[in-house]
């Protein structure tokens, strides 16, 4: 080529001219696919024309993509935002290509968006734990302190009637088609209700003896609240009460409220009676007038209200004999566990001989005969 002006004229360099293709058309060979991939995955498409040196430039839903100039184009990782359709642009300075459109699917991870949370739950009453999870074709199976549990295979796991056997640590497997993850383990924690096996026993003790009252009972975290006749009793809060110096301010009735957080139960009640020590009521000095024969003279003595047998002072003397007069002294007792009390009297005997009568000697005198009596002095 010549290039010539008022100053003067140059020859430039030489230059050739190809023309791309020559008398070829070129073509896509292989159109990019429809693809899946799991999110945080990698995914390439790729075109294949029956050309070399093409220009390619690739789309996202129309949109060119900067820099995604090759026959393939990667996206490494893949994310949420990376589904559409895609197509690439197969140009000549002079022509282009569009190829056929590619959807792209992205599958999301398999997570769990809620845990299972621990619980705790009273005997017989019902629970259910729940987990909560994205993903594609999700699947659950619930376990049991590391074990599967049969049929447990949705996202909630119910248990109708809790027992104790229940109690434990559950987790949960999530599958789906991009991952398999297992939950957090939540506890059970199953509360026994409270059972009275032995309710307190009726006491009976002496005046200042130390009164014992006990109760068994089975269940989960008890608390124990003595009562006296209906009444809290300060501070009597364990499985036996104690009244270290018993009197009568003490009597009455004792029972026992056993409870926990799922229920109460109260034991039937125990009476607490306080024993005496016995009562002996004596006579007044007694006299007697004797004869021939026996005189008896009976002591009554009563513990609290009920009268007892007492010993009888027995005094005789045979017919013919001389008469036996003096003063004794008589002393009763009576024993329980709580003491014994003791009384004395006296007892005084006095001649009471008939009188003698005398008489003409065709006259006889009275048999010897005698009475037995006696009076209070």
């Amino acid at each position: 080529m010549i290039i010539s002006n008022l100053c003067g004229t140059v020859n430039s360099d030489s230059a050739s001219l190809s023309i791309l293709g020559g008398n070829q058309t070129y073509s896509i060979t292989s159109q990019p696919a429809n693809s899946s991939a799991c999110e945080g995955g990698s995914l390439t498409l790729s075109v294949s024309t029956n050309l070399g040196g093409l220009s390619y430039q690739w789309r996202k839903n129309g949109v060119t993509i900067p820099g995604a100039t090759a026959t393939t184009f990667t996206i490494n990782p893949v994310a949420p935002s990376d589904a559409g359709i895609y197509s690439v642009k197969v140009f000549t300075n002079c022509d282009s290509l569009i190829s056929n459109n590619a959807t792209v699917t992205v599958t999301p991870l398999t997570l769990i968006t809620a845990q299972p949370a621990s619980a705790t739950s009273c005997a017989g009453s019902s629970n259910s734990f729940t987990v909560s999870a994205t993903g594609s074709n999700l699947s659950y199976q619930w376990n049991k302190n590391g074990a599967a549990i049969s049929g447990a295979t949705s996202s909630t796991l119910s248990i109708s009637t809790v027992t104790s056997a229940d109690g434990g640590n559950y987790s949960v497997t999530v599958s789906g088609s991009c991952g398999t993850i297992t939950s957090s383990t939540a506890t059970l924690t199953v509360i026994e209700l409270p059972v009275i096996t032995t309710s307190p026993a009726d006491v009976a003790v002496c005046p200042g003896a130390v009164a014992n009252f006990n109760v068994t009972a089975t269940g989960s975290n008890l608390s124990y609240q003595w009562r006296k006749d209906g009444n809290s009793i300060l501070n009597a809060n364990g499985s036996s009460y104690t009244i270290a110096s018993s009197s009568a301010s003490d009597i009455g009735n004792y029972d026992v409220v056993v409870s926990n957080t799922c229920r109460t139960e109260t034991s039937t009640a125990a009476a607490l009676t306080l024993n005496s020590i016995p009562v002996i009521s004596c006579p007044s000095n007694l006299m007697f007038s004797t004869a021939p024969g026996t005189c008896l003279a009976t002591v009554n003595y009563t513990v609290g209200s009920t009268a007892i047998p007492a010993p009888i002072v027995t005094y005789s003397r045979p017919s013919g004999s001389d008469l036996t007069v003096g003063t004794y002294t008589v002393t009763a007792s009576s024993t329980n566990a709580c003491g014994t009390s003791t009384c004395s009297f006296t007892v005084t005997v006095i001649d009471n001989q008939n009188p003698t009568i005398t008489a003409p000697a065709n006259v006889t005198t009275a048999a010897d005969a005698g009475i037995c009596s006696a009076s209070n002095v």
